[in-house]
């Protein structure tokens, strides 16, 4: 219980001294001597605020009670608040801390928190790779593992106070026995004095160790609690779980022992009652007859809710009906393929050359688990009611139809991981089904892969083309699952058990399988000079004629045909077209603009209206915004530095997406200023330029605290800052150089594309990213600067300059080799010479890695021909090249359109949608390069690339 002045009071103490003391022994008494001694001001008393009128008039008073505060020892507050200006990431140490350590402090909990018992982790939270691995146990969130770690911190630091008070007492307690041995001074009333001080001194301590007893008791609680709230136990339940008794050597201590032997005691029981007394089955009841799918969708749509996943008794489970009356066989792994790729498998061999693609077709999809698979932990069954459960159930049919699911029969239900299925309402109106497979997805591995982006979807269309898409149907279904893995893909509904055979949607790694696939077999239409670009089960096709593009169509559907592809022939635009939507953009062949489709700009406008001044909208609105303009950015070509306004506004609002996604906020006029821009009638439909940039203009700059200066083509300017600038951060001078500098060479570089070169990152980042947030008087001048050159130059880019180029060691050290420094090695270059001609310039090179006297090069300004290929006009002879991956198609545009002739070195990669471009300028047969350890080099052959098989290199003899 909590201490009282009283308690700390050393009246009536027993000593054979005692009464001859004659100065006050209260806590109070004795604190103000010592403040007087210590220079401490002494704080007055605090009398009672108010009087009460039962007092009266007439008789005297009673005394007021007052309160008498005690004084802060400076030191003390000093070191108490040392660490509150950083309280989470400050580092200073406890002094002495490591001295204080004692005897058995890990058994009676004086260390460290104590840890929860694996089985109750491994239980609560499925996910642990297994309750016996040495690793600790984890939260499923990184919210509650951070909360958890910060718990534990404050309990550490608790336990170290507890010791440090053990020693002090100690040490207080052995001062009161020689202070009790020893004669007292001729002073014997100072003598008293420094007695009591030591006995108020222990009661003290006592009453700091029974505060942190406390706070590490509450921080124990804390703990459990975290664990709990993944239970589905009662809150009476969770309460009696709490107030167990500390044990140190588990987070729960007693109750884990109780809780198995109830356990055992329960499955006992369980077994026993089943020996004797074994359950009759019961009789499935008469089946329902199921609506079709358009009675469904007919009936009126209700409210909804997400079910939550929480554990039910669940209809029991009878054994399901084959059509013919009999029950359903066991599953067999051995059965036939169920996608249709893999019926046309002798077709993909014939054109695929990946093992992966072709065993993932052939045998089915094997999740790829990034430890061990899941164990099994219950049945999970999925809740629904009303018009939800029937949709779900016609939803459920036509997954039977369509065999992409099946029925799992409850002799084998008892394992695999089971999902949850449940229905969400559309915008739109009606209903989508949604499989929650988030909790499998924890246990899958994570790749990178590239999709179709609409930055290069706006690379690949040409003036005039002539446009068709086609439309895969069921895209996923296409790919089967590996039979054994298919039980980690179930769920339940009204007591029966499913189990999908092919690719689900939802599934982390879906997109990556089927993009792998799909790439595959488009790889052989590409060398056959068929342009297309796939985008998952959406599929574009261009061509230099309305005639083409018919012929490329018919070709690709016949060949997708074959290798077992269905086509929704209703979403597939077969006539061809110069203007089309494809994947939320407009784009037309004719004005080469690509501007939003009419769809995601009424959907835009929707979510702008909802900011008006005074209205009230969620954080989650305001997020919903930001992604709709982040997903806009291609089309919208301004829209980056038009948007920073808005996050800036969201970012003060200093909310937790998360946590606080539904909290209100009111739109102020601040708010809504940053959206002017956006509202503007024009703004989300003037449209972006289509194609390639062939060439670029470059400008390079510098700065330091005294000047600046700039090149052009070899033109010079340069300037000293005044002596008011020379105090501004270097990243404000680096901007203002680059503007200084377009500004002068603008008669130069007026309309056309400008790439300008600097050493600062930081600049190129708000140049190409069209300022920031972190920065506002950098924001302001690159909001200026773009602005400026919006209706004068083209575009601008802007690149970074390394330093010195170092070898070996330290081009390691900057990361990783990069791809356009890499040398082919000379005897290569020499068959390569004798096949196709010798040529006379290398447009891609450096002084180490150039194959002709004369080179272009990407960074050194002392190359023969300067820097930048791209920035200058080529000579006509036959030219050599091997560019960065990215500079692949703007070479090829320029050998098109300025019909050069070129040895051009590029990967043979069919899954790029430039290899078609390559297919039609070749002028005679391409040449692979052998592969050979030393292939290629840089650092003058210290470092050779680590998988040159990769690359897959080929000399492509081209012309325009």
């Amino acid at each position: 219980m909590p201490s009282t002045p009283h308690d700390l009071s050393t009246d009536g103490a027993g000593g054979d001294d005692g009464g001859s003391y004659t100065l006050g022994t209260s806590l109070h008494e004795v604190c103000k001597r010592a403040a007087e001694k210590l220079n401490i001001p002494w704080p007055n008393a605090e009398p009672e605020k108010s009087g009460s009128r039962y007092e009266g008039k007439r008789l005297p008073r009673a005394k007021s009670a007052e309160r008498q505060l005690l004084p802060l020892f400076p030191e003390c507050l000093e070191e108490a608040t040392r660490t509150w200006s950083k309280p989470y990431s400050a580092k200073n140490p406890i002094q002495g801390g490591a001295a204080l350590d004692c005897v058995a402090m890990d058994e009676n909990g004086l260390s460290k928190l104590p840890p929860v018992e694996p089985l109750v982790a491994h239980h609560l939270h499925p996910g642990q790779k297994t309750f016996s691995d040495s690793s600790a146990p984890s939260f499923p969130s990184k919210a509650d593992g951070f909360h958890s770690s910060v718990t534990d911190k404050a309990y550490r630091a608790l336990a170290l106070g507890v010791r440090a008070l053990n020693a002090s007492s100690m040490l207080m307690a052995y001062q009161a026995e020689l202070q009790d041995e020893t004669a007292g001074p001729q002073d014997a009333q100072l003598w008293d004095e420094m007695r009591v001080v030591t006995d108020l001194c222990l009661r003290l301590h006592r009453c700091a160790v029974q505060a942190s007893r406390r706070a590490m008791g509450f921080l124990v609680t804390q703990e459990r609690a975290r664990w709990l709230t993944l239970s589905s136990l009662s809150h009476r339940e969770k309460v009696q779980l709490l107030d167990v008794a500390v044990d140190p050597k588990g987070l729960f201590g007693p109750a884990m022992a109780s809780m198995q032997r109830r356990c055992e005691e329960k499955k006992r029981e369980g077994e026993a009652l089943q020996t004797c007394l074994p359950r009759k089955s019961q009789a499935p009841p008469a089946p329902t007859p199921r609506p079709s799918f358009a009675q469904v969708v007919a009936r009126p749509t209700p409210g909804y809710r997400i079910p939550k996943r929480t554990v039910t008794q669940p209809k029991p489970a009878v054994q399901p009906k084959a059509e013919g009356g009999g029950t359903i066989a066991p599953l067999s792994e051995g059965s036939s393929a169920v996608g249709t790729l893999a019926q046309q498998i002798r077709h993909w061999r014939t054109c695929v050359k990946s093992n992966w693609v072709l065993r993932t077709i052939e045998k089915g999809y094997r999740l790829q688990f990034a430890h061990s698979p899941p164990r099994f932990s219950r049945i999970l069954y999925s809740q629904a009611e009303g018009a939800a459960s029937r949709f779900l159930q016609a939803e459920i049919t036509s997954l039977l139809e369509k065999k992409a699911i099946q029925i799992v029969p409850p002799t084998q239900s008892q394992s695999g991981f089971y999902s949850r299925y449940f229905v969400v309402p559309k915008k739109g109106g009606g209903m989508r089904p949604i499989l929650d497979l988030r909790a499998l997805n924890r246990h899958l591995r994570r790749y990178r892969f590239r999709m179709l982006t609409h930055a290069s979807l706006l690379k690949f269309v040409r003036p005039g083309d002539w446009f068709t898409t086609l439309d895969l149907a069921d895209a996923y279904f296409h790919i089967q699952i590996y039979p054994p893995h298919r039980k980690y893909l179930r769920f339940a509904f009204e007591g029966v058990i499913y189990e999908y055979l092919v690719l689900p949607f939802g599934l982390a790694l879906s997109p990556r399988v089927f993009v792998k696939c799909t790439d595959a077999a488009v790889g052989p239409l590409r060398t056959r000079g068929i342009r297309l670009a796939i985008y998952l089960d959406d599929c574009l096709l261009a061509g230099t004629s309305a005639q083409e593009a018919i012929a490329h169509t018919e070709c690709v559907m016949t060949h997708l045909s074959r290798l077992g592809f269905k086509f929704n022939l209703k979403k597939s635009v077969l006539l061809p077209t110069q203007s089309i939507n494809f994947i939320g953009l407009s784009l037309d062949s004719n004005a080469m603009r690509a501007r939003l489709s009419q769809d995601r700009t009424e959907t835009m406008r929707a979510c702008l209206a909802q900011f008006r001044r005074g209205n009230y909208v969620r954080l989650r609105d305001c997020h919903r915004l930001l992604g709709l303009m982040a997903s806009a950015l291609v089309a919208v070509p301004l829209g980056r530095l038009h948007m920073r306004g808005f996050q800036r506004w969201v970012a003060q609002l200093k909310l937790d997406p998360h946590a606080q996604a539904r909290h209100k906020i009111s739109v102020t006029s601040n708010g809504v200023l940053t959206l002017r821009q956006w509202k503007e009638p024009m703004f989300l439909t003037r449209g972006a330029p289509l194609g390639t940039i062939c060439a670029r203009s470059v400008i390079t700059t510098d700065a330091s605290r005294w000047g600046w200066g700039a090149t052009h083509e070899g033109r010079l300017v340069n300037g000293q800052w005044d002596s008011s600038l020379q105090t501004v951060h270097i990243n404000v001078l680096e901007l203002m150089a680059v503007f200084l500098a377009l500004r002068h060479f603008l008669p130069h570089v007026e309309n056309s594309h400008v790439l300008v070169r600097t050493d600062n990152t930081t600049v190129v980042a708000y140049i190409n990213k069209q300022g920031g947030l972190r920065s506002p008087q950098l924001h302001r001048l690159a909001r200026k600067l773009i602005l400026w050159s919006q209706d004068r130059l083209l575009s601008l880019k802007a690149t970074h300059v390394p330093g010195v180029e170092n070898r070996g060691a330290d081009l390691l050290s900057r990361g990783h080799p990069r791809y356009g420094e890499w040398k082919l090695h000379l005897n290569v270059t020499k068959q390569i010479w004798q096949r196709f001609g010798y040529p006379t310039v290398d447009l891609y090179a450096s002084a180490e890695n150039a194959h002709c006297p004369l080179f272009f090069s990407l960074t050194d300004t002392t190359a023969p021909l300067g820097v930048d290929a791209l920035a200058h006009p080529w000579p006509r002879t036959l030219l050599y090249a091997f560019p960065p991956l990215a500079l692949i198609t703007p070479t090829l545009e320029r050998v098109r359109t300025e019909s050069h002739t070129m040895i051009l070195i590029a990967p043979n990669w069919p899954q790029k949608h430039w290899l078609a471009e390559i297919t039609g300028l070749l002028y005679a047969q391409p040449w692979p390069l052998p592969l050979q350890r030393d292939l290629l080099s840089q650092a003058q052959g210290e470092i050779f690339h680590p998988h040159p098989e990769r690359l897959a290199l080929w000399a492509w003899p081209v012309r325009g």
